[in-house]
């Protein structure tokens, strides 16, 4: 079965990449993924079993929580500190075969030096039927935890997906390059903010700047004429993905 692509499926509402914000932290790439968990985790069954790789049980990064949501969560990191009920790397997870319903892989396999293996091991773990949830980004800031590996386009989860055997595949671009945009002016002025550069008054000017961008990336990518572009529809924040289990 092939593999559909669509650009973020609420582009239309004109809200996708609009947080209207005072938090300078709080990213136009979250921003995406949070939407995009919340979204497809609400569409699983009720009691649900998920595996969440790399996910904080504490220390949640984001404002997406699926504790608020009826599913029953397992969480496994390689971290302690964010106490997860598996301490175990991604790509070798203690659990018999078949043994979840969904598995989470949320902005986590930039940050391995094998993520195809990641891939596998969720395959594995994904019960006949199951979903696989990721997101990863793409034009976004290198970022280290501890370390940073690289970017994947659609192209290479496409390959993953086929050798796997998953079903149902979608790719859903998140974002194009006024979202990038976005982007880069949120994360200099929170650069900025960190590095107490700004001058009595600046910071105001530069949350209400974040915001006109955010609110424009968002309202300029609603439109037909820009998601018909192929130029700028070749810049992205990244891609989330789903794929079911065959």
């Amino acid at each position: 079965m092939g593999t559909a692509r669509a650009l973020h499926p609420e582009r239309g509402t004109g809200t996708a990449a609009c947080a209207v914000t005072d938090e300078l932290s709080y990213s136009v790439r979250r921003q995406f993924v949070d939407e995009f968990y919340q979204r497809h985790v609400a569409g699983l069954e009720a009691g649900a079993s998920v595996l969440d790789i790399g996910g904080h049980k504490s220390r949640k990064r984001g404002r997406f929580d699926i504790g608020t949501l009826p599913v029953r969560v397992t969480y496994a990191n390689l971290s302690a500190a964010t106490e997860p009920d598996i301490v175990c790397d991604a790509c070798s997870v203690p659990r018999e075969s078949a043994s979840f319903d969904a598995v989470i892989l949320a902005e986590v396999v930039e940050h391995l030096p094998d993520p195809a293996a990641a891939l596998r091991e969720a395959a594995r773990l994904l019960r006949r039927g199951g979903v696989l949830l990721a997101t990863a980004p793409f034009l976004f800031r290198v970022h280290p935890d501890p370390m940073d590996f690289g970017r994947y386009a659609p192209d290479w989860w496409e390959a993953r997906f086929a050798e796997l055997g998953f079903e149902s595949r979608v790719i859903e671009q998140q974002g194009m390059m006024f979202s990038v945009l976005a982007e880069f002016l949120r994360g200099w002025a929170y650069h900025l903010e960190q590095e107490q550069r700004f001058w009595p008054g600046a910071r105001q000017m530069a949350i209400d700047g974040v915001k006109w961008a955010r609110r424009q990336a968002a309202e300029w990518e609603s439109r037909a004429e820009v998601q018909q572009n192929s130029y700028y529809a070749s810049y992205t924040t990244g891609y989330g993905v789903k794929a079911v289990r065959g």
